[in-house]
């Protein structure tokens, strides 16, 4: 599991501010998927998962295995926490629960 921030400029940070999360939950996907390229695909498209709280998941694969990726935003800043299965006999969707409840968690520290 990862937690990063989602780094932009100081103008792009202060145009994605006013936005939707959901622009910025694309523009997170898009980062992920390399064009003309078969070992990423899109298996699930960005959705609110926890609306009181805002935060938004997708799901994609590389090279067959499984990534998760949830979007909030916390104190003016995007953050994206990235579950990525190692091997093929991993349990994802237990993995998956843990994800969005340590995400929420984060939120809301």
């Amino acid at each position: 599991m990862v937690l990063r921030e989602f780094q932009t400029d100081s103008s792009t940070q202060k145009a994605l501010i006013k936005e939707d999360l959901n622009v910025v939950t694309n523009i997170s996907l898009l980062s992920k998927l390399p064009e003309n390229n078969s070992d990423y695909r899109l298996t699930r498209v960005p959705v609110v998962i926890d609306a009181k709280r805002n935060l938004f998941s997708y799901a994609y694969s590389e090279k067959g295995l499984l990534r998760r990726v949830i979007v909030f935003k916390k104190h003016q800043k995007f953050f994206e926490l990235e579950l990525m299965q190692e091997r093929s006999s991993a349990e994802f969707d237990e993995l998956t629960n843990d994800l969005v409840t340590f995400a929420v968690t984060l939120y809301e520290q």
